[in-house]
C-alpha cells in the first residue's frame, strides 16, 4: 500500500493578506473610520442659535445707542438670553452623546452662527462703553427668575459652544 501525502510549502501565516477591492471595504480594512451618520439637521440648529443671537445683538445695539427698551423688547431680550443658554446646552448634550459629530457641528456653527456671535460681542463692547459713559439705555425690567436660572445653569455650555470656533483678532475688533 502506497500512501501519498501532499505537503504544502505555504501556510496561512506565509500567505499575503487579501486586499479589499471596494473603497468601503478598503477603508474599513485599513482602519479608516467612515464619516459619522448625522441624524439631525445641524444647519437648522446652528441657524436657530444664530437667530437668537441676532435678537440679542439688535437689542443690545439699541441700548448702546442710549434707547431704553420697551416692555415687549425687554421680554424678547430676556427670552433670547435664556433661549441661547438652553440651545447651547442642547448642542453640548447632543455632542456628548455623539462626539463624532463635533467637526460637522463646528462647521455648521461657523457657517451660520459665528458672525452673530461676533456681532453680539461687538455690540456688548459698545454697550459697556456707553454704560461707562452713562449714556446707555436699559431694559424695562429685570430678567425673570427662569431666565436667570437658565443662564446660570447653562452659561458654561454657552461658553463651550462659542469656544468651538476660532476667532481672529481682526474679526473681534
Amino acid at each position: 500500500m502506497v500512501c501519498a501525502c501532499a505537503i504544502s510549502c505555504s501556510s496561512d501565516e506565509d500567505r499575503p493578506p487579501e486586499v479589499p477591492t471596494t473603497p468601503k471595504a478598503a477603508a474599513s480594512a485599513t482602519g479608516a473610520a467612515e464619516p459619522p451618520k448625522i441624524t439631525v439637521d445641524l444647519t437648522k440648529i446652528a441657524s436657530e442659535l444664530a437667530a437668537t443671537y441676532a435678537v440679542q445683538a439688535t437689542l443690545i445695539e439699541s441700548m448702546a445707542k442710549g434707547r431704553n427698551l420697551t416692555a415687549a423688547e425687554t421680554e424678547k431680550y430676556w427670552a433670547s438670553k435664556g433661549d441661547a443658554a438652553r440651545q447651547c446646552d442642547e448642542i453640548c448634550q447632543m455632542l456628548r452623546k455623539n462626539p463624532r459629530w463635533q467637526r460637522q457641528m463646528t462647521a455648521a456653527l461657523e457657517a451660520n452662527t459665528k458672525q452673530r456671535i461676533i456681532q453680539v460681542s461687538k455690540c456688548t463692547k459698545s454697550f459697556d462703553a456707553a454704560r461707562k459713559n452713562g449714556s446707555a439705555g436699559k431694559p424695562a425690567s429685570a430678567p425673570p427668575e427662569a431666565v436667570v436660572t437658565a443662564m446660570n445653569k447653562f452659561g458654561m455650555s454657552e461658553v463651550r459652544v462659542k469656544g468651538f470656533m476660532p476667532y481672529t483678532k481682526k474679526e473681534m475688533e
